[in-house]
């Protein structure tokens, strides 16, 4: 497929990163810069990291305009606020030095309009905004029949509730002391479970869109969307911050970068993974021996 010049993109890039350290410095609830130069640093980290995976899908799509932008909205924001600070909500209950509760309609609404203003610059720096030159004659992927969605997407949710806790191992293992200490009071409710099976569900509907408005070859629309699940939200633990040490800030990066690549691959697959009918595997068999 055609792509931009890699120091077009390249530059690109780079802008968008800058777009994002700057975006996640403002406060827009209080107004104010909330960043020193320090943590801009850290923050120009976090937008190298999504500008690029953002760049790598962008260049990839075939949506454009306010489709895209929409499309962008709902997946950055589902990514990056919807599915972090439910969790962190429900933690509240039963964690409350974790993160403060009266911080957390700032931070929702910061994060809501963070990803309203990266998803609008992400499409006008990688002038996704025009309509194209030429019409792309492309039929979107996933025309699957409600029984199909819904096993797919029941399957997938069960799925992610064996990766999240399968790799929540790897977090413990490198966290040692701190994390232990961190999560010693941590109690789960028995409705934990439910729970995350949700949070997968969510976590399906959300590639939905990614997968739909990239074309090429299977390894790049599933690299795209494995990139997009685990860089985006793996990357908002980078940054030093007041609510969690440095020890479990690296053990849960290591968990999220793996865990949601892993399961990025697993989502793409079973959802364009369609069985072949019996008759075809036949004939195809029976043309072969011919």
């Amino acid at each position: 497929m055609n792509t931009r010049p890699v120091p077009v993109t390249l530059l690109r890039v780079l802008a968008l990163a800058l777009v994002i350290a700057i975006v996640y410095a403002l406060d827009f609830v209080a107004f104010q810069w909330n960043a020193s130069l320090e943590s801009f640093a850290w923050l120009l980290v976090v937008g190298i990291l999504q500008a690029a995976v953002l760049g790598y899908v962008l260049v990839r799509s075939i949506w454009r305009g306010w489709k895209l932008i929409a499309a962008l909205l709902v997946v950055y924001a589902g990514i990056t606020v919807l599915q972090t600070q439910i969790e962190s909500i429900v933690f509240l209950q039963y964690f409350v030095s974790m993160i403060p509760a009266e911080a957390m309609p700032a931070l929702i609404a910061n994060g809501v309009i963070a990803s309203a203003l990266i998803a609008l610059a992400a499409t006008f720096i990688f002038d996704k905004f025009r309509s194209p030159i030429e019409s792309v004659a492309a039929s979107e992927p996933l025309h699957l029949s409600v029984a199909q969605w819904i096993w797919k997407v029941g399957a997938l949710s069960v799925i992610y509730l064996v990766v999240y806790f399968l790799f929540g191992f790897i977090a413990v293992i490198l966290g040692g002391d701190a994390f232990q200490e961190y999560y010693g009071n941590l109690q789960l409710p028995e409705w934990f479970f439910l729970f995350q099976i949700v949070r997968g569900a969510i976590w399906v509907l959300l590639t939905i869109p990614l997968i739909r408005m990239m074309r090429g070859a299977w390894r790049e629309i599933g690299l795209g969307v494995a990139l997009m699940l685990s860089v985006l939200i793996a990357s908002l633990v980078i940054p030093p911050n007041a609510f969690m040490p440095a020890p479990v800030r690296f053990a849960h990066f290591v968990e999220l970068l793996t865990s949601m690549f892993v399961f990025g691959w697993i989502d793409y697959w079973l959802l364009t993974w369609r069985r072949q009918p019996k008759t075809q595997t036949h004939l195809r068999g029976a043309s072969r021996a011919a």
